[in-house]
């Protein structure tokens, strides 16, 4: 395995590839950013659609703009962002 430094290092870099922008959102249902990243490791865990090799969750975090009609989720891995437009 890579040296923590440099694992980190790769993740600062691939960043922007690994966030998904989700707009559209519902407003006034309540949604929150931790609702939003469990929905989406639902979704690929019963998809299949998820990194087997890697432990944890593939959706690693997510935040809503400020009135709640889009969202962001970053993913563990660039795959695995991908992953999610096939759902």
């Amino acid at each position: 395995p890579a040296p923590p430094a440099l694992q980190q290092n790769v993740m600062g870099l691939s960043r922007r590839a690994r966030r998904l922008h989700i707009g559209n959102l519902p407003q006034g249902v309540g949604l929150t950013g931790e609702m939003l990243k469990s929905f989406f490791n639902a979704a690929l865990v019963s998809a299949n659609l998820h990194d087997t090799s890697k432990e944890g969750d593939p959706a690693i975090d997510a935040m809503l703009g400020t009135e709640g009609k889009f969202g962001f989720v970053e993913f563990r891995t660039i795959a695995e962002a991908t992953s999610c437009l096939a759902l």
